[in-house]
């Protein structure tokens, strides 16, 4: 068993950018990749969250037997299967930090994490319990997962769900300039709403220099000004 010792020695090298002495202390003790924070966050989720690749590979070199939420951000499905298989309720469960595994697979990119995920009961509409509260389709939009996206729509997400800062998944598209995903969003019912700021989703591409994404946004209002209705409004469910 590792020692708390190590653990803090452990996150405090990972703080300081210390590769060295994340090698050395996993190399003295190949338990302290399985560290988690006093928050209860594991060690290697830190590191995929800060983006930091190098301390990631170290720890993952060190053979730690993954959890679910691991599993879902690293994208694999193995043993996410495996863990599911032998506790199904772990794929609707919450991490320390409040993301379903759902969450997480969305936000990384990992398809056919989520589509065995949905297939298990996960809830595309669960809001991530933490203070920003929002849904797997607002992870997808954010990192620009327009395929993983189609998916959740199609198992029920809420195109115009709200987390707590009122942005929706169109907001974050629209700010981070993914065209195709605004697109699809509009194209399902997405709404040009205020967010909790008084923002539009056009003004956070206009803020962010996003002029193309600022022209579709344009012709949608246009649209929906001559015709009365939201584009798409039809296809919601």
């Amino acid at each position: 068993m590792m020692s708390q010792s190590n653990t803090a020695e452990l996150f405090a090298a990972m703080r300081g950018g210390n590769t060295g002495a994340v090698r050395a202390l996993v190399a003295n003790d190949a338990a302290v990749a399985k560290s988690k924070s006093d928050l209860g966050v594991s060690a290697i989720l830190v590191c995929l969250y800060e983006w930091n690749l190098e301390m990631l590979e170290i720890l993952l070199a060190a053979g730690p037997q993954l959890d679910i939420f691991e599993s879902a951000a690293l994208g694999k499905t193995t043993r996410l299967e495996e863990l599911v298989a032998a506790e199904p309720e772990l794929a609707s469960s919450f991490s320390a930090d409040g993301f379903t595994p759902l969450h997480l697979a969305c936000f990384y990119g990992h398809h056919d994490v989520v589509a065995y995920l949905l297939d298990r009961g996960a809830d595309p509409r669960a809001r991530s319990r933490n203070d920003r509260a929002g849904t797997a389709l607002h992870e997808a939009a954010n990192t620009g997962q327009s395929d993983i996206l189609m998916m959740l729509l199609a198992h029920g997400a809420g195109v115009n769900a709200t987390d707590s800062n009122g942005l929706t998944a169109l907001h974050l598209a629209a700010s981070k300039g993914f065209v195709d995903i605004v697109e699809m969003l509009l194209g399902v019912g997405a709404i040009h709403c205020n967010d909790g700021e008084g923002r539009k989703p056009r003004d956070l591409a206009l803020e962010n220099g996003q002029l193309e994404t600022v022209k579709v946004l344009d012709s949608a209002v246009a649209q929906c000004d001559l015709s009365g209705t939201v584009p798409g409004r039809e296809l919601r469910s």
